[in-house]
């Protein structure tokens, strides 16, 4: 793989692991603690509701996913929408459901020893509407490196609702790669009675009895499930409305991101997306602060440790800490593609290939093809 390879893995790596995942100190004690990450808005659902022990949610190597004995979303009027564990600690509710604007929810967590915990009541307000999404292709000199990167910025204009400017918006850029995991013969993996040198998610078998993988006889058997993936770009920081992007009460020109022009992410197309999301005055300020918290960091005149406004009270068991968000939104969104002949310069030429799972080839993975996709 040659320099160029690798410096644009680097970057990919960087972009990809860049996302407005809630990040909170938690203290740790005796009885442990929980990081809460959810919501509810007028789209139709599945709502997806995170609960982790002790830990914040960026931190995915030291977060554990916890069980609850019940979960449930409850709104003003009495009705109660279940949600279901589908994966541990991952909770989802039925696809049918749908918030309604005006009416307000809370979301309710008994757990096995007898700790219950509520969040604040939160309202779905209107979300205003998103009036354009534009992109402006430029380019950037790297001097330490003596090399120019190419991206597309892209920005945004939105009309908020005239009783409400707080907002949080969120960009997600989507693109596809394709792997070959059949050529990584690294290790012995076994399955169908024998060592296979191909991981089973390729469909390529070994036939041969050779313990060798240079001498080993490959055929496919099956389609491979782990060759194509998708990856989402994500915020870096929570996006929130500011006066500063105010124009004659219009917010104009926010830059919702920047996506990089490299041969992995156009190697086929990027799915562009924005999402407005209605806050209410609690909701805005816990995104405030965690936006502040972050933009802090290597600022040597700004304390990143000020206090997260809490989003969820306890009502009954032991006293434990408890940290997050769930709250309710409505969501007005604009999307595009940006497509390979978009680009008006030449697009560098995949020189190698990854000879791995595909999940494991950038962050913020997915084997599902998203329902926007098209090809």
């Amino acid at each position: 793989m040659n320099f160029r390879t690798a410096y644009g893995l680097v970057l990919i790596g960087l972009m990809l692991a860049c996302v407005d995942r809630i990040n909170i100190p938690v203290t740790n004690n005796a009885n442990g603690g929980l990081v809460i990450d959810g919501h509810i808005s007028d789209k139709p659902g599945p709502y997806r509701i995170e609960i982790y022990s002790a830990h914040d949610l960026e931190d995915k190597l030291n977060r554990a996913p916890l069980s609850v004995k019940r979960l449930g979303i409850l709104d003003n009027l009495g009705n109660t929408i279940n949600v279901s564990e589908v994966d541990p600690g991952v909770y989802e509710s039925d696809s049918t459901v749908r918030g309604v604007v005006g009416r307000v929810y809370k979301l309710r967590i008994e757990l096995v020893d007898g700790k219950i915990y509520e969040s604040l009541p939160d309202s779905i307000s209107s979300p205003g509407s998103l009036d354009s999404l534009y992109y402006e292709f430029n380019s950037t000199r790297i001097s330490e490196i003596g090399k120019t990167e190419y991206g597309f910025d892209i920005f945004f204009d939105s009309f908020p609702d005239k009783n409400d400017f707080r907002y949080l918006w969120k960009f997600t850029g989507t693109f596809k790669a394709v792997t070959h995991p059949e050529g990584n013969h690294s290790q012995c993996f076994w399955f169908d009675g024998r060592c296979q040198f191909v991981p089973p998610c390729s469909g390529v078998r070994n036939v041969s009895n050779f313990p060798d993988p240079q001498r080993a006889a490959y055929i496919r058997v099956a389609p491979c499930t782990c060759c194509t993936c998708w990856y989402n770009l994500l915020n870096d920081f929570p996006l929130i409305s500011d006066a500063k992007y105010l124009s004659f009460g219009r917010f104009k020109k926010v830059k919702a991101y920047r996506v990089p022009m490299n041969e992995w992410v156009f190697e086929y197309r990027v799915h562009v997306q924005v999402e407005q999301m209605s806050l209410t005055r609690q909701t805005f300020n816990f995104w405030r602060a965690i936006r502040d918290q972050k933009t802090a960091t290597g600022n040597l005149f700004q304390p990143i440790t000020g206090k997260i406004p809490s989003n969820f009270v306890q009502i009954a068991g032991t006293p434990a800490p408890v940290q997050g968000i769930f709250y309710a939104t409505a969501i007005s969104t604009k999307s595009f593609y940006l497509d390979r002949n978009d680009v008006p310069v030449a697009i560098p030429e995949i020189t190698g290939y990854f000879k791995d799972d595909c999940i494991n080839f950038f962050p913020n993975s997915t084997y599902r093809k998203p329902s926007f996709w098209i090809e």
